[in-house]
């Protein structure tokens, strides 16, 4: 089984490195950010302490160094960073909403040691690492965003009591959304497709996803490793992925895996890793393929 939060720590360090290196963690080939306009003729984004709204595009990064602010973009993009595009580190209640972050030679948003942080209505795309990188935070909200050819898409790491909604992790490089050692986690009603490897990959504990679409990825739709405890998985569909629909892995206990339909993956549709499914219960999938017999 695949531990692909043993490498998520490679992915900054790779990225430096080059693509070569990028290449070796996942399907595909990953490349820096191209800046689709000439740098020069972007004004540098501001050092923000205090409600902004954008009137042009602006050049990365767009530091939030201020708590309790708005960060309306306008319909404008922070692009084309050496760096991250906007960084939000150490601050409460901030939202960011309303327009791009795109081309960024590293992640795209990177928030860390923040609460009670809000993205809404945002388009992520091309940038060299991740799309959205989360790092020891909670109480995030994500709505509305789309994250589309970055190297990963949506990233939550040691991130407790956050929401992911009505958005879209799609055509990235590895992984659409990766998960390591969530706590009480939603991800719901969102579309994961056609990355190159997992669509969803996720460690932790009292988790839930529900209605998502994760079909056509490069490996399984929905991937769920140990150390993974009392995780729903409910309402989903995982279709035509080239491994799994959705892989249980060896080592996690209690999972429940109902109503999902998975149909016309490559290996099989519904796997779990664990012998008689252990402790994990399956119920009124609809499927064609699967490696037990207590999966239902």
């Amino acid at each position: 089984m695949k531990k692909y939060q043993a490498l998520r720590i490679s992915i900054r360090t790779a990225a430096i490195c080059g693509a070569g290196l990028l290449a070796t963690l996942g399907t595909g080939t990953a490349t820096a950010a191209t800046c689709p306009v000439d740098p020069a003729t972007l004004i540098d984004c501001p050092i923000v302490s205090a409600d902004t709204t954008l009137t042009q595009n602006c050049k990365g990064p767009m530091n939030i160094i201020h708590e309790n602010v708005i960060v309306n973009l306008g319909g404008y993009a922070v692009m084309c960073s050496n760096d991250d595009g906007i960084v939000i580190q150490n601050q409460d209640n901030v939202k960011v909403m309303n327009g791009s972050v795109s081309h960024n030679q590293r992640e795209g948003i990177q928030v860390s040691e923040s609460a009670n942080i809000r993205l809404l209505n945002l388009d992520l795309i091309d940038n060299a690492d991740v799309g959205l990188d989360v790092v020891n935070s909670e109480q995030l909200v994500v709505k509305y965003v789309t994250a589309t050819d970055n190297f990963l898409g949506l990233s939550f790491t040691n991130t407790d009591r956050w929401k992911l909604a009505h958005s879209k992790a799609n055509y990235n490089t590895w992984l659409g959304v990766n998960i390591d050692q969530g706590v009480e986690t939603v991800v719901q009603k969102s579309k994961i497709n056609l990355n190159g490897n997992d669509g969803i990959a996720s460690t932790g504990r009292n988790n839930k996803f529900r209605h998502l679409i994760a079909n056509k990825n490069g490996d399984d739709g929905i991937d769920i490793n140990a150390p993974s405890l009392n995780v729903l998985i409910q309402y989903n569909k995982t279709n035509k992925n080239l491994d799994d629909g959705i892989d249980i892995d060896q080592g996690t206990a209690v999972i429940y895996v109902f109503d999902n339909l998975a149909r016309l993956n490559s290996d099989t549709d519904l796997t779990d890793n664990n012998a008689n499914c252990t402790s994990n219960s399956w119920l009124r999938n609809i499927f064609e393929k699967s490696n037990e017999s207590c999966i239902q």
